[in-house]
């Protein structure tokens, strides 16, 4: 997908996440691990926000 940064979205980095060495044969395991990446900063982030609320508007 055009304009998707995984670094940029987990706050890691600027600029587009680049998969240039990606193989056919490997999608699954590195979907998977993507998968892991984004299940561990989603644990974090409870953390993180507990106890905010939103601003009101």
């Amino acid at each position: 997908m055009e304009g998707v940064s995984v670094c940029g979205w987990l706050g890691v980095g600027g600029g587009h996440t680049q998969w240039n060495q990606l193989t056919e044969a490997d999608t699954p395991a590195a979907a998977q691990a993507l998968a892991r990446i984004c299940a561990h900063f989603l644990r974090a982030a409870t953390g993180l926000v507990a106890g905010l609320s939103p601003a009101a508007g």
